[in-house]
């Protein structure tokens, strides 16, 4: 059986050759198809072919039914969900229904991070983690002490890989994604390897990744920018704007021929006013750097997506965003598909808790936003 599944609303390539993996402690990892998928539960061996949880996720594809863990995809707006994109990348490819191969590993790495931006939290970052110590708030998961001794990549079968991903934590903190690459280069099959991970931009890779990335089938490193200047700084701190910056001509220079670069913009209430002026900004900067491929936007979850606002303040956002370039049109699908929920002021609170922490204000610092908000207080 191969992947014509036209007729499968239910089907997905990952589910047949796709993992997640991200790191518990130092015994114990979580696993699902793909790092949109729900994960499954605590193992402490990362087993492919064998791991119950994707073996039930695959049966119930086979038998064309809803996948309970695939529930971001289902909900999102059609064309904007990993599947739709997942499924064209397949097209060509044939997929064993009844023999997985992993081909494409999406990989955690240690929850170490520089940043505290604040979409995110200690889960995934260890600066997180360290504010919310300094606050009293006791972490004792994925702590980095704890993960980066867990060695449980080392047992997996990348001999058929020809996708690699990594994300965080910030990945360019961490030893893994070299010792993955050293790994594949000893085996032989580089070559064959499409490569790609999320960086925040604030920090160089070795000369060695650098080296070994440029001897893979291709290379996509995606910037994760939610904003420009004192906005981004806000949303991602404690980053420099002008460093992140300095880094992205920094990766141009290097003259990888088989790179390319996205920005990856993740969508909330936070910076749906200036997502139009980062796109702006990311305009600008392919008319220099030519390798600047894509500008993506991803919806938030969390307690600042856009399910938080209020219907008035939504209603702001579509008149703002009624044109018909990429930006409007996107930010009116994901507006329109967000699930109405009733505004009680949580993301605002959530924002000023951060601002007591940082001795910030959301309000000067996101001007835009506290101008909408304001506007759609008076509807």
């Amino acid at each position: 059986m191969t992947n014509d599944q036209t007729d499968n609303p239910y089907y997905c390539p990952l589910i047949f050759n796709g993992m997640y993996v991200e790191k518990v402690n130092q015994d114990k990892v979580k696993i699902s198809a793909c790092c949109v998928n729900t994960l499954g539960p605590e193992t402490d061996t990362i087993d492919f072919d064998n791991d119950l949880y994707l073996q039930s996720q695959r049966e119930l594809v086979r038998s064309r039914q809803l996948v309970p863990g695939c529930d971001r995809c289902d909900n999102n707006p059609k064309n904007f969900s990993l599947r739709d994109s997942v499924i064209q990348q397949f097209n060509s490819v044939a997929v064993n229904l009844n023999r997985p191969t992993l081909t494409k590993l999406d990989w955690n790495v240690d929850p170490i991070c520089n940043a505290r931006c604040i979409q995110c939290s200690s889960h995934f970052s260890s600066a997180w983690a360290a504010e919310d110590a300094a606050h009293g708030v006791i972490i004792d998961v994925r702590v980095t002490n704890a993960t980066r001794h867990n060695s449980a990549w080392e047992s997996i079968d990348v001999s058929q890989l020809t996708s690699l991903y990594f994300n965080g934590g910030e990945p360019m903190l961490s030893k893994e994604p070299l010792e993955f690459l050293r790994k594949i280069d000893q085996i032989g099959t580089i070559s064959q390897l499409n490569l790609s991970l999320n960086t925040n931009g604030s920090i160089r890779p070795s000369q060695e990744f650098v080296e070994l990335a440029a001897r893979c089938k291709s290379l996509v490193v995606n910037f994760s920018i939610d904003g420009t200047g004192s906005a981004f700084e806000y949303i991602r701190n404690p980053l420099s704007w002008e460093t992140v910056e300095q880094n992205i001509c920094w990766w141009h220079e290097q003259n990888i021929p088989v790179v390319s670069f996205n920005v990856a913009f993740v969508l909330g209430v936070y910076n749906i006013d200036i997502a139009e002026d980062t796109y702006n900004w990311f305009k600008n900067m392919r008319q220099t750097y030519k390798k600047m491929s894509g500008f993506v936007i991803h919806p938030c979850y969390g307690i600042l997506a856009l399910e938080y606002s209020s219907e008035k303040l939504k209603q702001v956002w579509m008149e703002k965003y009624a044109g018909h370039n990429y930006v409007h049109s996107t930010i009116r699908d994901i507006l329109k598909k967000s699930t109405s929920t009733q505004d009680n002021g949580s993301w605002q609170q959530y924002l000023k808790s951060i601002d007591n922490r940082r001795n910030l204000d959301w309000t000067t610092c996101l001007p835009k936003l506290h101008e909408a908000w304001k506007k759609s207080e008076s509807l």
